[in-house]
Parts: structure tokens; sequence; C-alpha cells
């Protein structure tokens, strides 16, 4: 199957900074964590790619704080 790589602007949910996140539509629904450049704190993403990968939601959030 053919890389379907999409491209969105999103904003950290830490310090407001616009950050390009380009993900492989192909791969289906992804949920992962990523560093923010500007601000360097971790940021919980969430994608939802519809069956035919023509279009994705990208959500992002804090990060859960882990607790030792």
């Amino acid at each position: 199957m053919p890389h379907k790589l999409k491209e969105q602007r999103i904003e950290c949910p830490n310090c407001g900074h616009n950050i390009r996140v380009s993900l492989d539509a192909s791969e289906g629904d992804q949920d992962y964590y990523d560093e923010c450049p500007a601000c360097c704190r971790e940021m919980h993403l969430n994608a939802s790619v519809n069956s035919f990968a023509q279009w994705f939601v990208l959500w992002s959030w804090f990060a859960d704080q882990i607790q030792c």
C-alpha cells in the first residue's frame, strides 16, 4: 500500500507554538507522544483517519504526568 503522507499544523498545548505534523495516513488511527521543539515538553497526539485516508483529524493535549 502506498504511503499517504498528510500534513497538519497544530498548536502545542503547553506553550502555544505552531508545529507542522506529518502523518502516514495509510497506517490508520494513531496515538503517540511527541516533544515540542520550542518548549521541549511532551504532548500527547491522537490522529483519526477515515477509511479512505483522504482526511484526518489530529488532537493534541498535555502529556500525562508520570509520578515516580
